[in-house]
């Protein structure tokens, strides 16, 4: 997005270099084929923009080397030498008993909590200093959105994490491994290619990833995590296995690397995407300009040239048939607002096109009197990582639905009679053709919207995830994505000059970032106040941001603890005449004063950041006022008091 805004804005000059890190990704079906559409991009501006490729598992480097009209330059060397043995016994804890840090690779995420919770009980206990910091790492993770994993609260104490959670988890993890805290960290294969944690001592269980082996690429993946310069004198690579399995172990260790192909070839259709982009920013806008932009691929390199010609025709004429593009009185081609909308919102061709009909649909008929319309429609349309539906929980949930949401269900194709079926047989939707696939994707989409209304409903993430039996850390992904989908949707109606369902969804997207209702919109505005903490403050009578912005930091640290015991499920959000002074003793006593500080600490980031947003909200009052004419309003303001349900407030008075 970033390039294509140059390109329009003609500011691509101010761009000297573009550096591509994991170029053996270049093939992935998901990330690949956009570092191969950014780099051929590049390479038909004809600017001197410098690119630098750079890999560790890339074995064909002369034929991107040729693509992107570089030099190359290969390299054996690793600074740190890395020993590599193999062996059938766990060395995390010898590892982490010297001081330094181990990686332990297992081959599914139930594997990886497992294994945190036995290496856990092996491990030395630490010294007076370690533990205190390993306790604000619980601190930090009891604070977040999610709450604190129970697996975790067993294990960081005794130096271990595992790696298949929520954002928030993995940052506060990934800091406390990398400055030495927590020594030990289990972690699916993904880990490797996707986070820098550099390790004394890299042990892999095996050499599946769920019941598929592990390429080489991703073994050397893993491997290359041990040892760093800087970091450690030397890096080991252990492969705990059985004997039944040496024979296949050795073959992944002695097979070489695959070859690094284009992300446009015909089974990826990378190349529709590529055209319809360069097409819509007119970087192309006839017949040669298109040839010479395909010249510029790594596809024409690894293709026969007369067989990619036809090819390219072929597709052409489908963007066209698909409404995507025109040939205008001149025969130079021109992007519709339908290809303008797809791209301006990062869909491939084919999704703009199912959105497209889905939303002149919901213009003639929107469900307007709820809200799970848009909650289907802000859930992606491939959503990937969630795992099979559990079609027995889908039918509790339709069940639930109320008119409105019966309605939304029908609208989009889904009947409760079929979901029905489907949970008495157990079985999962067949997906063998482009019918199945699409009648798959609803029922997913549908599924995932429940999910998706739930947080809006401001219900903590471990409730959600033991709801639907699904991992924290994919409710969470969910809802990133949902949110980063939920911006090109409203950035597809913008394009498409449909400013009335625009301003809906708008709506329901500032909903779907505050992870709450309506009513909390504006407390939500202020860091750390998002969901159950902004529901919590409003139960307490703190509803504006001039109430949170009056209040003194110290009120708020009992209100801070509710919201951690509400979203373990252990209390409402409204604090009682009996609990106001008993919360002293459980901050005292049960807390620590470790983590009083801290959240005092975090109570005066929230008075000031609403102090702020309330003298901005004040200054635009004025300003309208002004322009109108009309009075200020009163300076008097009534504040209910903080401890709302019973008037009682901290030091045990009561109103």
């Amino acid at each position: 997005m970033l390039v294509n805004t140059a390109i329009e804005q003609c500011t691509i000059d101010d761009l000297g270099i573009v550096i591509l890190d994991e170029l053996h990704m270049i093939d992935d079906d998901h990330r690949g084929y956009l570092m191969e559409i950014l780099a051929t991009k590049i390479l038909s501006l004809e600017r001197s923009v410098q690119i630098v490729g750079m890999s560790a598992t890339l074995p064909n480097t002369q034929l991107l080397a040729e693509w992107l009209d570089a030099k190359y330059y290969e390299s054996k060397f690793k600074p740190i030498a890395v020993d590599e043995y193999l062996v059938f016994v766990a060395l995390a804890v010898e590892t982490a008993s010297e001081g330094y840090g181990a990686l332990v690779f297992c081959g599914s995420r139930q594997a990886c909590q497992k294994t945190a919770l036995l290496v856990s009980q092996a491990m030395p206990d630490g010294d007076k200093d370690v533990l205190e910091k390993r306790q604000d790492v619980i601190h930090d993770l009891r604070s977040t959105f999610v709450g604190l994993d129970e697996a975790l609260e067993k294990t960081v104490p005794r130096g271990v994490a595992f790696h298949r959670l929520a954002a928030e988890e993995r940052d506060i993890l990934a800091r406390a491994y990398d400055d030495r805290i927590i020594r030990v960290i289990v972690a699916t294969c993904s880990l490797a290619a996707g986070i820098n944690l550099p390790a004394r001592r890299v042990i892999l269980q095996g050499v599946r990833m769920g019941a598929e082996p592990i390429g080489p690429a991703m073994l050397r993946q893993m491997r290359g995590r041990a040892g760093r310069k800087g970091k450690d004198e030397v890096g080991e690579s252990f492969l705990c296995c059985q004997s039944n399995e040496l024979d296949e172990v050795m073959q992944v260790i002695n097979a070489d690397l695959p070859q690094v192909e284009s992300s446009m070839k015909r089974e990826k259709r990378g190349i529709k995407r590529a055209l319809l982009e360069v097409l819509t920013i007119r970087l192309a806008t006839y017949e040669g300009a298109v040839d010479e932009y395909i010249r510029r691929t790594l596809l024409h390199h690894s293709m026969d040239k007369d067989e990619l010609s036809s090819w390219v025709e072929t597709i052409m004429k489908e963007l066209q048939s698909a409404g995507h593009i025109r040939i205008d009185a001149t025969g130079s081609y021109e992007a519709t607002p339908l290809a303008r909308a797809t791209v301006g919102s990062c869909m491939t061709p084919e999704d703009g096109v199912f959105v497209h009909d889905e939303l002149q649909r919901a213009l003639r008929a929107f469900v307007m009197d709820g809200e799970m319309h848009v909650f289907y429609m802000f859930t992606p349309i491939n959503i990937w990582g969630i795992g099979d539906i559990n079609w027995r929980i889908f039918r509790g949930e339709v069940d639930r639905l109320d008119e409105s949401g019966m309605r939304v269900l029908e609208f989009v194709g889904i009947s409760p009679a079929f979901v029905n079926r489907m949970a008495n047989s157990g079985r999962q939707l067949p997906e063998d053709d482009e019918e199945q696939r699409r009648v798959a994707r609803v029922h997913r989409r549908f599924y995932a919207a429940f999910q998706l209304r739930d947080l809006c409903h401001e219900v903590p993430i471990p409730t959600i995830a033991r709801k639907y039996e699904v991992a924290r850390g994919l409710v969470q992904t969910l809802a990133q994505t949902c949110e980063g989908f939920a911006a090109g949707m409203i950035s597809f109606c913008d394009i498409m000059g449909w400013g009335m369902l625009k301003s809906v969804l708008e709506h329901m997207s500032d909903r779907l970032k505050a992870g709450a209702r309506a009513d909390l919109l504006d407390l939500a505005r202020i860091p750390f106040v998002k969901s159950r903490t902004a529901r919590v403050f409003w139960e307490n009578g703190l509803r504006t941001l001039r109430a949170v912005a009056e209040v003194e930091a110290k009120d708020l640290v009992p209100l801070l603890l509710l919201v951690i015991d509400s979203i373990h499920g252990k209390q409402t959000g409204q604090l009682s005449s009996d609990q106001a002074q008993p919360r002293r003793y459980n901050v005292e006593k049960a807390e620590g004063e470790r983590y009083q500080t801290k959240l005092l600490l975090k109570s005066e980031v929230i008075v000031e950041a609403a102090n702020r947003l309330w003298g901005e909200h004040a200054r635009l009052d004025g300003r309208c006022n002004a322009l109108t004419g009309s009075q200020p309003k009163s300076n008097k303001w009534t504040l209910r008091p903080i401890y709302e349900s019973r008037s009682v407030f901290p030091d045990g008075t009561q109103a």
